[in-house]
Parts: structure tokens; sequence; C-alpha cells
């Protein structure tokens, strides 16, 4: 399972190097974050770690207290984690650590959101869901605000619609002010 402490420390932050370009997906088939023996699938794939950056944001789903936490991981040692705005370091990683961020450091009151600022590049994924049967878990990379990409998006004609079919959701946006 997700909270069993070998497959949590023998797996999350592990190093893969290689010579050749590889895809790397990770997460879990048949697991759970809430360790309630509940199984669902949560998979993603990562990017190199000359992508990643120091500052992200995450905002809260459906999942409750327990589905919706994020996952820092480390790559490089004395990663200082600051959470929101609070000045004082939340914790201090070395290569390959990984802290699980309590659910109470989410801020707002419509849609909660919450601050992820690394003092080096680090891995965040969220594990969040739609409501809060645990069955239902996901596990995402977040890119970081700064993450190389264009500064416009021009190519999503119907975001309610994938051919005929039509969906109800939301669209969530994050950007940089300015």
């Amino acid at each position: 399972t997700t909270t069993s402490l070998s497959n949590m420390t023998g797996f999350i932050g592990a190093k893969i190097v290689s010579n050749k370009n590889i895809a790397v997906n990770t997460g879990n088939y048949l697991g759970s974050i809430a360790g309630d023996g509940s199984q669902d699938a949560g998979m993603v794939q990562i990017v190199p770690t000359a992508l990643l950056g120091t500052e992200h944001v995450v905002v809260e789903g459906g999942g409750g207290p327990i589905l919706e936490r994020p996952l820092i991981v480390a790559t490089a040692n004395a990663t200082i984690v600051y959470l929101n705005n609070i000045v004082a370091p939340i914790t201090i990683l070395n290569e390959g650590d990984y802290f699980l961020v309590p659910e109470s450091y989410y801020s707002g009151s419509l849609h909660k959101n919450m601050v992820v600022k690394t003092s080096k590049p680090a891995y965040v994924f969220q594990c969040t869901a739609a409501t809060t049967n645990s069955a239902t878990s996901e596990f995402n990379f977040i890119p970081p605000l700064e993450c190389y990409l264009t500064d416009f998006i021009d190519a999503i004609p119907d975001i309610d619609r994938i051919g005929p079919t039509v969906f109800t959701g939301i669209l969530y946006v994050i950007t940089v002010s300015g």
C-alpha cells in the first residue's frame, strides 16, 4: 500500500540516472494515500530535474483532509521548505527526502490553495480527489510557476467538450500577476 513504510522510503525520492533519454512514470496502482485499504490508480509522468523550480501553487480539491496533501521531494541536500507566507522553514530536506504536507496548510475560503516554496528546485506532487471517498485518489505532478513554457495559451477551443461529449467541470488557471 501507499502508506507502507518500506514502499514510501524505498521508492519516494529514488534517484534515477540514465545516459539516454527515458520517460519516467511515478505514482501507484492499487493504492491510496488514505491508508485504509482503498485502491485506485494515480500515475503521472515526471520531468528531468533541470526543469524543476522553487515555487508552486496547489489548489485543494474535494478530497478532504486525508486525500488533499502535497508531496515535496528534494533533489539536493539542505532544501528548505516554506509554506504560504510563513517565514520560518517548515522542514529541511536532503536529496531523496520527502515531506507529505498536512492539509491544514491550505488557506482561503472558497477555493483553498497553498504556496510551496523551496530553496532549491524540488519535485512537488499533489495527492487529490474529487470526493472524500478514498478510492478516488489521484496523483499529479505540479509544475513550478517559473516553468519554461510559453507565456500564453491559445489552443483550448472548448474546455467542456471532448469530441461530441459535453462535460461539466471547472478550469483553474494559476498565473503570475502582471
